[in-house]
C-alpha cells in the first residue's frame, strides 16, 4: 500500500491514552490520512460511494480504519467492532477517556496544591515534585498554563520559619526571580541550618591576660540567642541524624568513625572548619606555670566565671583533684570539704563540697557509655570540668594514650570505663551533646532542701526506654515518675510506633452524586453461610445509586456470579426502555474479589462501555452504599425469621422479602422510596403480609378428587418481585416454593 504500519504506544488503558493519542496523530499526518479522522463522515460509511472518483478515498479510510486497530489492544477492538468510520472509532476512544482525564486533572492539581504544605522535606525534593507536576499537568490539557512564579509561591509557601528572612530578601528584589534562583538561595540556607556550629562556647582554658577573656566573653554572650536557636532547630529536627544527640551530624565522634564520616574529615571543607576554630581559639589557651605551694593546683581556671554551656569533660594530668563547675551534675548529695585550689591570678578558691557525677561518653566502639566518678569537687569559678589522671591513677584505673590515633582510654580492670581524643593539643572525652542534666529541688522534711539530678536525654532514646508510650502519656507519666522531670520522651514520628500501632483509618469522604439510573451500581457478595432450604450459601447484591432500588441473586458457589451480572445488566437496561429514558450501566463498583475482577467481567464491561471502580483492599467503606444494603437487608431478615421462630435454612426466603419491602420502603437521603424512583409509581401495602405465617394453598380441581382435600397449608415466604398479586409458599410436604394468589393467609 506504501504506507508504513503503526509503531507507535499501544492503547491499553488510561495511563498510555495521551501518548497513544499523540503518537497516532503523528503516524495519520505523516501518511497524510488525518483528514479521514478528523472530517465529516466518510463515504464509505454513509454508504455513497462514487466510482473512480471517491476511489482513493475510500482507500484511505481503509487505511486510517486499519492504522487505528492496530494502535489498541484487544480489549478496545472489540469495544469498537460494530464502528467502521475511522472517524467514529476515533472519538469513541477519545471520549472513553474525557472524563477520566479530567478527575486525573483535578488530582494532580491538588497535588500540586499540597506540595505548599510540605515542611519537612528538602528543597530538592520539593522543586523536583513541583516540576514534574506541572509536566503531568500540561501533558492532560495543554490549554492548562502552571507559570513559573506560580511555583516559586508554592515553594516559599513550604517552608518553615527558619527561612523567613531568606524568602523576604528574594521577595524584595528588583530582578525577576526564578526557579534557579530561589532554590540556590533556600539550598544556601537550609546547607547553613544543618552544617551550623556554636561559636563562642564557655571558654575551656584559662589565662592571665584579663583582655582575652574580656574578648571571649563578649563574643560568647552576643551568641547565647544563636545557641538557643541551634537547641531549638535539633529538638525539632530530632537531632543528630547519626546517633540522636544534641549535635549536627558534622561533629557526631560516632559519625566521625564511620567510612561517610571519615571522608568528609578528608574534605577541603572539614578543613576549613577546623582551621577557623583554631583561628579563634587560637590565644585561649593558657599554662599555668608551678606555683610550688603546698595547695592543690589546677590548670584551665578563671576566677568569678559563670558557666552556662553543657559540661565537657577534659583528662588533666596537673590537676590533683577531679572538679567541675556544674552543680547540676552530680548524683549524690554533696559533703563538705575544706579542700582548696590555686587558680591562675594565684588566688585560693575553696571547693564547696564534693560527690558523686555520671559522666556520659562515647565509646571507642561507638556506643553511648556512662561512668559514675566518686570525689569530684564542686568549684564554681571554674570554666571547665577536669578529670585528675594521678586521682584515676589512684582508684586502679589505667590511662592508655594512642599518640599516632590522638585517642585515650581510660581502663579498670582491663575494661574501658573512659575514652577520649586528643583536641587542639589536649585530651577530652568523646561525648555527645544530648547527655546532659539538670537539676530540681525537692523538699526533704525538715533537713532543708535536697538536690536531685534528673537526667536528660534524647526524646528518642527517652522514648525507647520507657517502651514506647503514646503522646496522651506523657503529661501522665511525668507526674507518676519523679525523675522524668520536664523531659519529652514522645517524638513526632516513631518507625516503630508507626509499624506497631497503625489502625485502619476509616475515610469518611462523601462518594460523588450521580443524576441518572445505573450510572453507577455498587455490587457486594454476602456468605458462605449456612445451605438454605434451595441449597444457596451467597446472596448477591446490587444496588443502584441513584434510585437506591436494591437486586438481590442467590448461588450455590462463586463461579456463577459473572453469569448473574450480566444477567442482572440486561433485565435492568431492559426495565429502562420500559419505564425509564433507556438508560444504561456506566459504571460498576466492587472490590477486588476474583469473582468480580475476572477476565470475563472485564471483557464484558469493555464490550458495553462499562467502566469498573475497584476498591482498595480491605477497605470495605470504599463501596459504603452496597454494604449497608447489605447490612439492612441481612439484619431485617433476620429479623422476620426470629419472629416466626423459622430456622437458619430461611435465610434466603426472609432476605428476599426484606429486600423487596426495602425497596418499595424508605432509603435514608431519599424523599421517595426506590420502588417510586425506578418505576415511577407509589408501592401499595394492602397486599402485605407477615413472612411466616400459615397460608393454605387452594388445589384445583383439575389436581384433586372430590374425596380429597382442597386446600394444603404451607409457609408464607414473600412476594413476586414485579407485582403484588402473587405471594410465594413453602410446601414442606414437596419442598419446593409455589407462585400462588389470593390464596387465605
Amino acid at each position: 500500500m506504501g504506507k508504513k504500519d503503526y509503531k507507535g504506544t499501544i492503547l491499553d488503558g488510561r495511563d498510555s491514552f495521551d501518548s497513544w493519542k499523540m503518537d497516532l496523530e503523528d503516524s495519520l499526518l505523516s501518511d497524510d490520512l488525518m483528514s479521514c479522522v478528523t472530517g465529516e463522515a466518510t463515504a464509505e460509511s454513509s454508504g455513497l460511494s462514487m466510482p473512480g472518483e471517491n476511489a482513493a478515498d475510500i482507500k484511505n479510510v481503509s487505511l486510517a480504519r486499519m492504522k487505528i486497530r492496530q494502535s489498541i489492544d484487544q480489549i478496545h477492538k472489540n469495544s469498537v467492532n460494530h464502528l467502521t468510520d475511522p472517524r467514529a472509532i476515533y472519538q469513541s476512544l477519545v471520549k472513553r477517556y474525557a472524563t477520566s482525564n479530567k478527575a486525573r486533572l483535578r488530582q494532580l492539581i491538588r497535588m500540586l496544591y499540597d506540595v505548599s504544605t510540605q515542611t519537612n522535606r528538602t528543597v530538592q525534593e520539593k522543586v523536583d515534585d513541583l516540576k514534574r507536576l506541572r509536566a503531568q499537568i500540561n501533558s492532560q490539557d495543554k490549554d492548562i498554563v502552571i507559570h513559573e512564579q506560580l511555583l516559586i509561591c508554592f515553594l516559599q509557601m513550604s517552608m518553615d520559619g527558619a527561612f523567613n528572612t531568606t524568602v523576604e530578601i528574594l521577595n524584595a528584589s528588583t530582578e525577576t526571580l526564578t526557579m534557579e534562583k530561589v532554590q540556590s538561595s533556600l539550598e544556601s540556607k537550609e546547607l547553613e541550618l544543618v552544617d551550623t556550629t556554636i561559636k563562642g562556647e564557655t571558654a575551656q582554658f584559662a589565662g592571665r591576660g584579663r583582655c582575652a577573656w574580656n574578648k571571649r566573653n563578649n563574643r560568647s554572650k552576643a551568641q547565647d540567642g544563636g545557641d538557643d536557636s541551634k537547641e531549638e532547630y535539633l529538638k525539632k529536627a530530632g537531632g543528630c541524624w547519626s546517633c540522636g544527640g544534641m549535635h549536627f551530624k558534622h561533629d557526631c565522634a560516632i559519625w566521625h568513625q564511620t567510612k561517610a564520616g571519615k571522608t568528609w574529615l578528608a574534605s577541603e571543607k572539614a578543613k576549613a572548619r577546623e582551621a577557623m576554630d583554631s583561628k579563634e581559639n587560637a590565644n585561649a589557651v593558657r599554662i599555668l606555670e608551678d606555683s610550688g605551694s603546698e595547695s592543690e593546683r589546677s590548670t584551665y581556671l578563671l576566677p568569678n566565671t559563670k558557666v552556662t554551656a553543657p559540661p565537657q569533660w577534659y583528662l588533666d594530668s596537673c590537676a590533683s583533684v577531679h572538679i567541675t563547675p556544674r552543680e547540676d551534675q552530680f548524683i549524690s548529695k554533696l559533703s563538705p570539704t575544706k579542700t582548696s585550689v590555686e587558680i591562675a591570678d594565684g588566688s585560693e578558691v575553696r571547693s564547696r563540697g564534693k560527690g558523686d557525677v555520671r559522666i556520659f561518653y562515647v565509646s571507642q566502639k561507638g556506643r553511648a557509655r556512662s561512668t559514675i566518678v566518686r570525689g569530684v569537687h564542686y568549684i564554681p569559678e571554674a570554666t571547665s570540668s577536669l578529670l585528675s589522671v594521678g586521682e584515676l591513677e589512684d582508684r586502679g584505673a589505667c590511662i592508655v594514650v594512642d599518640s599516632p590515633g590522638k585517642t585515650v582510654t581510660v581502663t579498670r580492670n582491663q575494661e574501658e570505663v573512659l575514652f577520649g581524643h586528643r583536641h587542639k593539643k589536649v585530651w577530652r572525652l568523646s561525648q555527645t551533646r544530648g547527655h546532659r542534666s539538670h537539676t530540681i529541688q525537692e523538699k526533704d522534711g525538715d533537713n532543708g532542701v535536697a538536690l536531685k539530678s534528673i537526667l536528660k536525654m534524647p526524646e528518642r532514646l527517652l522514648h525507647a526506654r520507657l517502651g514506647h508510650p503514646g503522646k496522651h502519656m506523657e503529661g501522665k507519666l511525668n507526674a507518676v515518675m519523679d525523675d522524668l522531670g520536664d523531659n519529652s520522651f514522645c517524638p513526632s514520628f516513631c518507625s516503630s510506633c508507626t509499624e506497631a500501632k497503625m489502625t485502619r483509618r476509616v475515610s469518611r469522604e462523601p462518594m460523588s452524586a450521580v443524576t441518572e439510573k445505573l450510572e453507577r451500581v455498587h455490587i457486594d457478595l454476602w456468605g458462605p453461610v449456612e445451605l438454605s432450604l434451595q441449597g444457596m450459601k451467597y446472596m448477591l447484591t446490587i444496588t443502584d445509586q441513584a434510585t437506591g432500588r436494591v437486586w438481590v441473586y442467590f448461588s450455590r458457589d462463586k463461579t456463577r456470579i459473572t453469569d448473574k451480572i450480566k444477567a442482572w445488566v440486561v433485565v435492568a437496561e431492559a426495565e429502562c426502555r420500559e419505564y425509564g429514558k433507556g438508560e444504561k450501566v456506566k459504571a460498576m463498583r466492587f472490590d477486588r474479589g476474583k469473582e468480580f475482577l475476572n477476565e470475563a467481567m472485564k471483557v464484558f464491561c469493555t464490550g458495553r462501555a462499562i467502566r469498573i471502580e475497584p476498591t482498595v483492599g480491605y477497605h470495605p467503606e470504599g463501596n459504603s452504599i452496597s454494604e449497608r444494603s447489605m447490612r439492612t437487608i441481612s439484619e431485617r431478615g433476620s429479623a422476620m425469621r426470629h419472629e416466626m421462630d423459622l430456622p437458619a435454612a430461611y435465610w434466603e426466603f426472609s432476605n428476599a422479602t426484606a429486600a423487596y419491602l426495602r425497596n418499595r420502603g424508605v432509603v435514608k437521603g431519599m424523599a421517595k422510596s426506590p420502588w417510586e424512583l425506578w418505576r415511577g409509581e407509589k408501592p401499595r401495602s394492602g397486599h402485605l403480609r407477615v413472612f411466616g405465617c400459615p397460608a393454605w394453598v387452594f388445589i384445583p380441581k383439575e389436581k384433586r378428587t372430590k374425596l380429597l382435600k382442597r386446600a394444603w397449608q404451607g409457609v408464607f415466604v414473600g412476594y413476586k418481585e414485579e407485582t403484588d398479586k402473587i405471594y410465594l409458599v413453602w410446601n414442606p410436604a414437596d419442598k419446593k416454593v409455589h407462585e400462588v394468589r389470593l390464596q387465605r393467609i
